[in-house]
């Protein structure tokens, strides 16, 4: 009895004597922090460099780069409307290493059927959104149409006459003037230029097109510059930095689409790395150097969080799934 009782202190002396040290290891395990970044991160831009897409995420790489601690490169990776740098990031190893900026066009070209097989936004995973603009349509300042029911108008009676450039088929801005169509039940000839926008404006302004789709951040320069003038904005309301600009629906026409720009990296990345890539995202938007930037380019502020960006991009899919239905009728 003596001998049980001697080894059952001793057993219990090592059961105490050992709590701290768990405790310990338990303490270390859960304090221990990922070394990450440990080198450059390439943020890939699917359009050409110049465009409002592109400016945008390098407004991003430059602050990121000083609150991680690393080189943020932008790399333009420009083809099909966005979906060849789309297919090089979801391809990317899911290390935190790769990001892409993406936009729209991830969510409605799929939708659409004019994706590559696999490309789509639910092979990403959303971090974090910086920003949104609705569409607006634009002519040449010398342009005889005055109103967007004048180029409307002018479409009507000779359909397919009116050019309208966009930044590449099956894109937020190719469907903003689709939906005119359906709407008026007229016809464009839709003219899209794959590199981006800023391509699609400059086409614009040399006159090689009657009007282009954009957001009103991305033809700013030019209608400041006389060489453009917005006819009319696809919001539900007028915008602060176009006050006497009407939208469609003030003219008759019920269309309001706009675009968004968030990051997004592979989809299989660890999520202690993607919370990183969160964190770092959420202090660039509250940056003044960022905040600042949007603001002197008139770019919309919308900034959501992981869970907020996927449930915009669920409501997306939704919407773009029936503008489809309606385009295949």
């Amino acid at each position: 009895m003596k001998t049980h009782r001697i080894l059952g202190l001793v057993l219990a002396l090592l059961v105490l004597s050992s709590l701290p040290l768990l405790a310990q290891g338990a303490t270390e395990t859960t304090q221990t922090k990922i070394d990450f970044p440990k080198g450059p991160i390439t943020f890939i831009v699917p359009f050409s460099a110049g465009g409002g897409t592109d400016l945008v995420a390098r407004s991003i790489a430059d602050v990121a780069k000083q609150l991680l601690g690393q080189p943020v490169v932008v790399e333009n990776k420009v083809g099909g409307t966005g979906m060849v740098g789309a297919a090089e990031a979801i391809n990317a190893k899911p290390d935190g290493y790769t990001w892409v900026l993406g936009t729209v066009g991830m969510v409605s070209m799929p939708e659409l059927g004019q994706a590559p097989q696999g490309v789509t936004w639910e092979r990403l995973k959303p971090i974090y959104l910086f920003n949104s603009d609705p569409g607006c349509v634009s002519v040449p300042a010398s342009s005889p149409y005055k109103t967007i029911n004048e180029l409307v108008k002018a479409a009507a009676a000779n359909p397919e006459s009116v050019k309208i450039a966009n930044g590449g088929a099956g894109g937020s801005f190719h469907l903003i003037a689709l939906s005119i169509e359906i709407d008026t039940g007229v016809k464009f000839l839709h003219v899209p230029y794959s590199g981006g926008t800023n391509e699609a404006v400059i086409a614009t302004v040399g006159k090689h097109v009657d009007a282009v789709v954009s957001t009103p951040a991305e033809v700013d320069a030019q209608v400041k510059a006389g060489t453009l003038r917005i006819l009319a904005m696809a919001n539900d309301t007028r915008i602060a930095s176009y006050p006497n600009v009407p939208t469609l629906k003030e003219s008759g026409i019920a269309v309001s689409l706009g675009t968004w720009r968030g990051v997004m990296i592979p989809l299989n990345t660890p999520d202690a790395i993607a919370k990183i890539i969160e964190d770092a995202c959420a202090a660039v938007a509250k940056d003044e150097r960022f905040l600042t930037f949007m603001r002197t380019g008139n770019y919309g502020i919308d900034l959501r969080d992981s869970k907020g960006f996927a449930a915009m991009l669920a409501e997306q899919k939704t919407l773009f799934a029936k503008v489809a239905a309606v385009l295949k009728k």
